[in-house]
Formats: structure tokens, sequence, C-alpha cells
């Protein structure tokens, strides 16, 4: 028996189309959980006060939530004086804080991202694949409960561990946060196809 590196890596989903988004510093939460929204929002109310053009859209996980998400995301946007609009309605990425409710959007948001926050692993969730976000080169930020992701998460060089509490102090200074690189091989499919082989010819 011999083990090969995450399967995850050989089918790495591509954007879809190119989406609009306005002027300024977008950061995403990707494939957020219940108690991480609140987080994310928080921490992205301190990097607006030094970055008053940045934008920022949420991705939750779960498309059931999508409506409680929206309650909780318009109420915390009219409290900071932020715009706040819903993808499904608009479908560009111009607010101030965009829920993304749409189904199969989460790649094409990375892909026009400048920093993305990995939900997950905030809250024990086990965390989410980072090689979607980490195939564009930009930094990704993640919690400390990314148990079910350990080895996607080793083959991929940059990604910045942090709690909940410290997501803020980090996301005031994108520019020090690293870019990611997918260190593992892309296609372990044929690490195994090799292995049959020299199994077959000895």
């Amino acid at each position: 028996m011999r083990v090969t590196g995450n399967i995850k890596f050989a089918d790495i989903p591509s954007p879809s189309r190119k989406l609009a988004r306005a002027e300024g510093l977008l950061v995403c939460a990707g494939s957020t959980h219940e108690g991480e929204e609140g987080i994310v929002m928080e921490a992205f109310r301190k990097l607006k006060k030094v970055r008053p053009q940045a934008r920022l859209a949420i991705v939750p996980r779960h498309p059931e939530r999508f409506s409680k998400v929206a309650r909780m995301a318009e109420s915390f946007a009219r409290l900071q004086g932020w715009s706040f609009s819903r993808f499904s309605e608009c479908e560009t990425l111009e607010s101030d804080l965009v829920l993304v409710d749409m189904m199969g959007e989460l790649v094409n948001c990375y892909a026009v991202s400048d920093v993305v926050v990995l939900g997950g692993a905030f809250e024990a969730a086990g965390g989410h694949n980072a090689a979607e976000a980490a195939q564009f080169g930009i930094p990704v930020v993640s919690g400390p409960n990314y148990f079910n992701q350990k080895e996607l998460f080793a083959g991929i060089e940059g990604i910045t561990i942090v709690s909940g509490d410290e997501l803020g102090d980090v996301l005031q200074y994108p520019n020090l946060l690293p870019g990611t690189r997918i260190m593992a091989e892309r296609d372990p499919l044929k690490e195994i196809e090799k292995e049959i082989r020299n199994v077959l010819q000895s």
C-alpha cells in the first residue's frame, strides 16, 4: 500500500466567469459557518478604518443560511454606515459588504479577491479546501481548527493561521500577508499510475 497526495489537488475548480468589482481592496470570506460571519465582519470593520475603500464579500458554506446571514450582514452594514447588497440581486461586488447568495460563485469570487479569509476553521468545523484560493497566489488567512484539511494545508505554502481574536489585527496590514503557492503534486493520479506500472513490471 502506498499513500499518495491529496486528490483535491488534482481537481481544483476554475473560474466560470469574470465578476465585476469596484476599486479598493476586496476581502472574500469563503465557506463561512455559523458564528464566523460575526468574527469576519468585526475584523473587517478594523480594516475599513484604515482602508475606507475596502470591500467584503461573504460566501456562506450552506445555502440554507443565506437569509439569516443576509439579515445579520445588512444590520451590521447599516450600523457602520456601509452599503450592502445581495449578490443574487445585482451580481456585482461593488458594495462595502456583499452577501454572495448564489451557488457556484465561490471560486469566481476568489479569482478577483485580494485577500481570502477561509471559513470553517474559526469554529470547530475542520476547515475547507484552501487550494481553491491558493491557485491564484493570493493571501489566504485561516483559523486554527483545520483538522480535516491538515494534509491539504501542508501542500500549500503561505497560509496565515490566526485565531478569531487576531483576525482583525492581521487584516489591517494586508500588504504584509504572504501570497500562497501550491507546492504539492497537482496530479496525484499520475503517481498512482506510475506505482501500478512499477508493480506490473516487477
